[in-house]
């Protein structure tokens, strides 16, 4: 299952990058999360633990490809659950965000795949929206 959307954000592309990336930010286009935070030093990079609370749960999530203004991606497993969230920044001014989701539905869940990917791209759909929203406010 993917689910896929783009945007167009009038704004620079260190400004969408930055809101993509840092916490306080991340917190608020993810939508309903709350203390998240990065492992270590607090800094994003390739190999960083993302961690923060969801409906009363603690996720685990791990940046799986970053390149500084152009490309985040980051892996969730909850159960056998696995999604991958990439985003894609194109231009300097104004740019294009791509967001992708991508999830695998693993074992006995697969029959509750349609009402797991509704639900996920009811709450995590909207993510390049939002980040248009942060980035020109």
């Amino acid at each position: 299952m993917s689910v896929v959307a783009k945007v167009t954000i009038a704004a620079p592309a260190k400004r969408v990058w930055t809101t993509l990336t840092s916490p306080r930010d991340m917190a608020c286009w993810m939508g309903g999360v709350s203390d998240l935070t990065f492992d270590g030093d607090g800094l994003l990079r390739l190999g960083s633990r993302i961690s923060f609370t969801t409906r009363g749960r603690t996720v685990e999530s791990e940046v799986i490809a970053f390149e500084a203004l152009h490309r985040l991606a980051f892996r969730s497993r909850q159960g056998p659950v696995e999604a991958t969230y990439t985003y894609l920044i194109r231009g300097h001014e104004p740019v294009t965000l791509t967001h992708e989701i991508d999830c695998i539905v693993r074992g006995f869940a697969r029959i509750f795949r349609p009402l797991i990917v509704g639900a996920i791209r009811r709450s995590d759909g909207p993510h390049a929206e939002r980040v248009r929203a942060l980035s020109t406010a």
